[in-house]
């Protein structure tokens, strides 16, 4: 609930107003630095083929192996391009701000690609399937508004586009992420499919699987499902021209294995295994005649890990994916600052690593927690190019930042529990910006769990939330979601005195993230949703409180007002189901995504469109510099103990479909 991770990195949204530049500062959640390599079978010599601090992930290979296509965000957003092999040149193939497009499949002479994006998301149905001819420069979604396709591949004759489709219509909003996490990630509810290229004729192919891949028998169709028996995740392999549809089992049972590819004669898969014990993927090969699995291994003996192999058409003896970067490698550095492309007018983005990042009323520092250490961290600054980079104050706790806008007198938290708790030792302490001068502004003696204060616009008061004269409960609860702790907010001088109450304790529910405007307090609570947070403002005196955007399910966190106190930026849930969720990391996770919306509630506009949790967001009124520092740290290597194969096989849910029937429309 409070939007934290080990890594993250913050958001800078600049907003330019006539000759005026705004600004918001927020976080993103990212763990790793994927790159693309490939892989001889033969000796396990592995070559990287992308060096880079942006990511590189998701191959896909023409028919005749010329060109490489995969997902980039080289050029600030998430696009498609490729690289010619024969040219050595690299083309990028699409340019969605904002929006997401992944999941690149080839026709079969390379004219034409077909792949996921989030263009035309709805809350309902996030992703679709498009197809782009290349010479013509023109793209057409093929698949309904109201469906939610990923996935897709492009059958070898071209005839064909295979996906998986998730029927999210049928299911209310509110049960959705549920049923993502407890339902094996939407398999529950995931069907393969089968489309022409222009979207007609699209029927289902075999229910409860994912991740389709074929090869030059147009009747053979591969996948991944789930073993509900052996409780593990497997390869499968249907003859889709049998009157009675059967899935033929090709990996171990002993063994997670996923994302299967498909050499071109159709005699060899390649998939990622699980490793339970070192929480990674590694890659192997399966004969489909034996069903004989083994695992690839670099000349020193090493198991090559890796993520969503493809098989090249044109040689087999070569398999392409994605993986991370080792740590260290000096090539794969994050600098503190990077640009991000904008989806609105006149807005700029930079993504920093940090959490709840404030500008310092002169610009000259970036106040920050930083993500450097495993859980709540210290508190740093920096310069507005990601320069100079220093720490303030070393304590373990220190969750969340704010600073006035008169005295650069910052604030934090010292905690000795997890902030969810109502009755966790979380008080408020403040220092100078140089670190200098700490002071406890709260203490035991005046509540527990008093954190995320925000300062009045003219630096006097600090408007906070705190678990004083609250009852205690879970903020979490379990899963499902329990209830929400009984929190209220409240407002104290800078020194720490006069405290008031602004908002009442309401049947459970809490009161969180406020930020002040003026007489205005925008701040999320559970008020009538005593399992989400949604977003509402209230004046100062605790009068005139008004719900802006009802949270259907999950958690809006973090508002914050624009400096002309007409918009408020805040992050709020988007069902995370444009990847499949065996495919990447926390793809199966809530994401959170930032969104801008006026004082009234209307006019309101996604702003990323991420495959991660966005959030920590404020406004700054400095634009930030075009040259930027390339001062940073390397790659922190793949902390992959989220891969969400672990996670889903804990719920042991009934899943796998084992036959199908196609039959005559009439019935017989």
């Amino acid at each position: 609930i409070e939007c934290m991770n080990n890594h993250v990195l913050l958001l800078f949204l600049s907003w330019v107003v006539s000759s005026h530049t705004l600004g918001i500062l927020g976080r993103r959640d990212w763990s790793w630095t994927f790159q693309l390599y490939y892989v001889n079978i033969t000796d396990g010599v592995t070559t990287m083929v992308t060096d880079m601090a942006w990511q590189n992930f998701q191959v896909s290979v023409s028919q005749n192996g010329r060109f490489v296509g995969f997902t980039s965000e080289r050029d600030h957003n998430y696009d498609l391009y490729s690289w010619d092999r024969w040219t050595g040149d690299t083309t990028r193939l699409t340019d969605a701000t904002p929006f997401a497009d992944h999941h690149l499949t080839w026709y079969h002479d390379g004219s034409k690609i077909a792949f996921t994006s989030t263009r035309d998301w709805t809350m309902e149905s996030s992703a679709g399937i498009y197809v782009k001819d290349l010479a013509k420069n023109e793209t057409k979604r093929i698949t309904p508004r109201t469906s939610n396709d990923v996935s897709p591949t492009w059958s070898y004759d071209g005839k064909w586009i295979y996906a998986a489709t998730s029927d999210l219509v049928s299911y209310p909003l509110e049960s959705l992420n549920k049923l993502l996490l407890s339902s094996l990630g939407g398999y529950w509810h995931q069907t393969l499919i089968r489309m022409r290229p222009d979207g007609s004729d699209r029927e289902t192919v075999f229910p409860h699987a994912g991740w389709p891949a074929v090869c030059m028998n147009p009747d053979l169709l591969f996948f991944h499902g789930y073993d509900s028996k052996l409780n593990h995740f497997a390869v499968y392999m249907i003859d889709i021209s049998q009157a009675v549809v059967r899935a033929t089992k090709l990996s171990p049972d002993n063994l997670d294995v996923v994302t299967p590819s498909v050499s071109a004669d159709c005699s060899m898969v390649s998939a990622s295994v699980y490793n339970e014990h070192t929480k990674t993927r590694s890659l192997a090969t399966i004969d489909v005649k034996t069903k004989k699995l083994k695992l690839l291994k670099t000349p020193k003996g090493e198991l090559v890990g890796g993520w969503n192999p493809y098989v090249d058409p044109s040689n087999t003896e070569y398999i392409w994916y994605h993986q991370c970067a080792y740590p260290g490698n000096p090539k794969s550095i994050q600098p503190s600052i990077i640009e991000w492309d904008s989806p609105l007018p006149n807005i700029t983005l930079h993504f920093v690593r940090g959490n709840f990042p404030h500008m310092a009323p002169d610009g000259s520092k970036i106040v920050f927690s930083g993500d450097h250490c495993p859980g709540m961290c210290d508190v740093y600054t920096m310069n507005r190019n990601g320069s100079d980079f220093r720490t303030i104050h070393k304590q373990k706790g220190s969750w969340m930042v704010s600073i006035s806008p008169t005295t650069n007198r910052v604030i934090t938290t010292t905690t000795d529990g997890f902030s969810t708790w109502n009755n966790a030792k979380v008080q408020i302490i403040s220092m100078n910006l140089d670190g200098s001068d700490v002071r406890e502004l709260t203490s035991p003696d005046t509540g527990v769990n008093n954190g995320f204060g925000d300062f009045t616009q003219d630096g006097k008061h600090i408007v906070f939330r705190s678990g004083k004269n609250s009852s205690i409960h879970h903020v979490w609860g379990g899963t499902p979601k329990g209830a929400i702790g009984n929190r209220t907010l409240w407002m104290m001088d800078a020194d720490g005195t006069n405290w008031r109450q602004i908002t009442a304790p309401s049947g459970g529910e809490t009161d969180n993230h406020p930020n002040v405007h003026g007489d205005w307090i925008a701040f999320v609570s559970s008020r009538g949703h005593p399992y989400s947070l949604g977003l509402w403002k209230i004046k100062t005196d605790g009068s005139e409180m008004q719900e802006l955007y009802y949270t259907r399910n999950g958690y809006s966190v973090h508002p914050a007002w624009s400096p002309d106190g007409e918009w408020i930026v805040f992050s709020a849930p988007v069902p995370m189901t444009f990847w499949d969720v065996l495919a990447f990391p926390q793809a199966g996770e809530e994401s959170n995504e930032i969104f801008v919306i006026r004082k009234d509630g209307t006019d309101m506009q996604r702003v990323t469109h991420d495959f991660v949790k966005n959030c920590h967001q404020f406004w700054t009124p400095y634009e930030i510099p075009k040259e930027l520092s390339t001062e940073g740290q390397t790659n922190i290597g793949c902390p992959y103990i989220n891969d969400m194969i672990a996670r889903l096989r804990k719920e042991n849910k009934p899943f796998m479909t084992e036959r199908a029937l196609r039959c005559p429309v009439s019935g017989s």
